[in-house]
Parts: structure tokens; C-alpha cells; sequence
């Protein structure tokens, strides 16, 4: 049965001598307390950022982080608010994009062409780019009601992290797509057919949020599978009905090694180097890890249970939409590191399992946490780079240096994350999988 928000919970934790109930907790309590501490953490953040502006100018606040601007300002947005200017003058916004002002190829899906439909253009930009920071931010505040002024501030050094940055620089979609999937963890633990209705929303606008199907395993099995088939079914009927835009739009759609992540990254690096004669064999390795890598995260999740029902039931759920985001979008190619922002839902979590007894959850929560953060300040590696090295360095020897501990980052983090996710699906999920006395008490206590 699904859990009942704002009600008195008994917090559960393993012993030695099994499991053992040691507190309760009204969570009606904590719940305002601690999103004022993230809202105020939020505001200040802004009032600094909006000095520094002021002070400094636009562009140079950006450089700060070594984000690359890009003018006029909210450059990725502006792809979707050409588009009525694109078809006003008969082109295909595939081929020739006018209305886009580096001329890029419209690569969005087709819901996406409403917008011009409905009266939005060009100079509607800044006011477009405005919400989708502001949803991106309410969406940090939706799930995570219980935060500590330490889970606060670990919350925000990903926030000010240049890859969430990037994203708030190019007003980029996917800040809206992470409001989106925040208020589906948020429903969770509300409404299912919601959460579901959310989810499929989100799949419409970009097809990445497919992967996030596991948040809904807070559902019993049956209504879990029930509403996965629904959601995959729709899913390929819109990709079939539309299956020749999206060939395009994915062709379309700019892949790089710099600024990114994925197993891809790396074959496509050795393809713009001396090293080229690599790139196939590589990016046969590299897939070949992956798979592996999950094959063996499925295999642990048989060794170690994290199913455990703490007292901020949003951090599970929310742990398991970003790192399913991060995983799938992983495997399947290069991804820009402004798609990172999705790990903001899983460090939370990582925090809680840093100060479990167990000492391989605590180890692997630790070594995945510094991952991700050095994936997200992997802008500001690079830039410490360039200042230790003697000037008249080559630039691209110093992006070569910090591309390796990025690469490195990237792939523990995938590790990590693989391991935690499928040790923190519940025990129905797996055949042959064991329910363990703590599955027994926290059904009980949420039904």
C-alpha cells in the first residue's frame, strides 16, 4: 500500500539482533523548518548572483564558473522560440532554421510545436527562460521537506556546480523537465495515477524520462506493472506515429565529448586525436563495461538491501528518478553535462546512506558522492588546470588532462549509482529476491 503523507512514522534501522523501532516522528513537524532552510539557502544565492551581475557584468559573473555564454542570452530556448519564425517563412526547421540565431537544426520533439501555435516567439525568450528557472527551482524545493542545514548545503554546492549552472545560462529544457520529475516524487507518495500522468507528461516532452519508471515502484507490484505496460505501450505508439520526425530530430541532435558524459564520450574523444585507428575498439569496450557494470549491479542488489523506510520518504524516491535518469541516459550515448542536474535528486539519499553502520553501503555512498561532485565541477578542475600550468601551455593538452579525471569521475559515478539503484528497488522486484523483516515492518506501519 502506498505510504500517507504527513502522519506519524517509526523510524526502522537493522541491528544485530534484527530490526528494531527507536523513534517517532511527527513529520508535519519538520516539514516547513526545513524547506526554509533551502528556500533561504535559494534566496540568498540569487541576491548574490544578482549583485555579482550588477557588479560585474553578465558575462564575466558566467566565466567565474568557466561557462562558456553564449549571446543572446538563454541560447537554448531560442531554438524553440524561432520555430514560428522558421515556419512563418516555409522552411523546415530541420534542414534550415532561420528563426534559430546560430542556425542550429530544430532537434525537439514533435509536441514541442505547439508552442508557435499558441503565439510564441523570439522576443517571448527571456520571459520563457525566467519560468523555467523559477520551476527549476521550486522543483528543488518540492521533494526534499526534510532537509538538514548539512543535506542543505551539500544540496547547494551542486546547485552553484557548473554543470547546473550551464543548464541556468542556456535556460535549457531540461530544468523544466527536472520540475517536472520532482513534482512527480513529490506526488508519489499522493497520488499514483498522478505520478503516472507526470511521468508520461515529462516522456512527451523529451523521451529520456522513460527511464524514470522506477520512482513508481513505491506502488505494490501489481499496479507497478500495470501502469509501466500503460506508460511503455503509449510511449511506442507515439514513437510510432511520429517515428520518422524523431529519426531526424535524434540524427539532428549534436553529440560531443566536451562538456558531456556517457559511455560514448570517450570513443568520440579518440575520434578527434592522433588516437582515431582506437575510437571503434574503444567504443566496443565501452559498451561492453556498462552492460557488464549492470549486470553485476543486479547481482549485488541480492547482497545488500536499501529498501529501508527513513523518516524522509522522499529521498528514496527521489534517489531512484535521478540516478535511473543518469544511468539510462549514460548507456545510451553522450549526454551534455547540463542533463547532471538530475543528480540533484540523488545526493539527499547519498547523505543518509553515508551513516548507515553497514560499512560497504557507507564506503560506496562516500566514493559515489565524490564522484558526482567532481563531475559537477568538472568546469572548474579544468580552470584550475590552466592556472597551474606555465602560460603558452596549449589549451588542448590542459582540456586532455582534465578530460581524464572527468572520464574517470563519470564512470565511478555510473558504478555507484548502478550498485545503489537496483540494491534500493524493492525486494518483489527481483525473482528468487528474499523480503527481509524490514519489508514486513514498513508495509505494516504503511498500511
Amino acid at each position: 500500500m502506498i505510504e500517507k503523507p504527513y502522519q506519524t512514522v517509526r523510524i526502522c534501522k537493522k541491528g544485530e539482533r534484527g530490526i528494531k523501532i527507536y523513534k517517532s516522528v511527527d513529520i508535519r513537524e519538520t516539514i516547513l523548518k526545513s524547506r526554509y532552510r533551502l528556500i533561504l539557502a535559494l534566496v540568498l544565492s540569487l541576491i548574490g548572483f544578482a549583485y555579482l551581475w550588477a557588479r560585474y557584468g553578465y558575462e564575466q559573473v558566467w566565466q567565474l564558473w568557466n561557462i562558456p555564454t553564449m549571446t543572446p542570452h538563454f541560447a537554448d530556448l531560442r531554438t524553440i522560440t524561432g520555430l514560428s519564425v522558421t515556419l512563418a517563412q516555409g522552411y523546415d526547421p530541420m534542414v534550415q532554421n532561420p528563426g534559430d540565431p546560430w542556425q542550429r537544426p530544430y532537434n525537439y520533439p514533435p509536441i514541442w510545436k505547439i508552442l508557435p501555435q499558441i503565439g510564441v516567439k523570439p522576443e517571448h525568450t527571456t520571459l520563457l527562460g525566467l519560468l523555467v528557472i523559477g520551476a527549476f527551482l521550486v522543483g528543488l524545493c518540492l521533494p526534499f521537506a526534510n532537509l538538514t542545514w548539512h543535506e542543505t548545503a551539500f544540496l547547494m554546492a551542486g546547485v552553484l556546480s557548473p554543470a547546473v549552472l550551464l543548464g541556468v545560462e542556456r535556460a535549457n529544457t531540461d530544468l523544466l523537465l527536472f520540475f517536472m520529475l520532482a513534482l512527480a516524487v513529490w506526488l508519489s507518495d499522493k497520488s499514483f495515477l498522478w505520478t503516472a500522468a507526470v511521468i508520461q507528461t515529462a516522456i512527451f516532452l523529451k523521451l529520456y524520462p522513460l527511464f524514470c519508471l522506477p520512482l513508481l515502484v513505491r506502488a505494490p507490484k501489481k499496479p507497478f506493472l500495470l501502469s509501466a505496460a500503460f506508460i511503455l505501450g503509449v510511449t511506442l505508439l507515439y514513437v510510432w506515429v511520429n517515428f520518422g520526425e524523431i529519426s531526424r530530430i535524434s540524427e539532428a541532435t549534436p553529440h560531443s565529448y566536451n562538456l558531456s558524459y556517457g559511455v560514448s564520450v570517450l570513443p568520440q574523444r579518440l575520434e578527434r586525436s592522433p588516437y582515431a585507428h582506437y575510437a571503434a575498439a574503444a567504443r566496443v569496450l565501452t559498451s561492453i563495461t556498462a552492460a557488464v557494470l549492470i549486470l553485476l549491479g543486479v547481482w549485488f542488489s541480492r547482497k545488500i538491501e536499501l529498501t529501508s523506510s527513513y523518516l524522509p520518504a522522499h529521498y528514496l524516491d527521489a534517489f531512484r528518478a535521478g540516478s535511473a535518469i543518469y544511468i539510462g541516459t549514460f548507456f545510451l550515448g553522450s549526454n551534455f553535462d547540463y542533463r547532471l542536474v538530475f543528480l540533484l535528486l540523488t545526493i539527499p539519499q547519498l547523505i543518509q546512506w553515508m551513516q548507515e553502520r553497514q560499512v560497504l553501503t557507507r564506503r560506496l555512498a562516500q566514493i559515489t558522492l565524490a564522484a558526482l561532485y567532481l563531475s559537477l565541477w568538472h568546469r572548474m578542475i579544468l580552470r584550475g588546470l590552466e592556472w597551474l600550468l606555465p602560460k603558452g601551455f596549449p589549451g588542448s593538452f590542459s582540456r586532455a588532462l582534465a578530460f581524464f579525471p572527468d572520464e574517470i569521475a563519470n564512470w565511478l559515478l555510473f558504478a555507484g549509482l548502478i550498485f545503489l539503484f537496483f540494491s534500493s528497488l524493492p525486494a518483489w522486484w527481483s525473482i528468487g529476491a528474499k523480503t527481509t523483516p524490514q519489508d514486513v515492518i514498513t508495509e505494516r506501519l504503511s498500511g
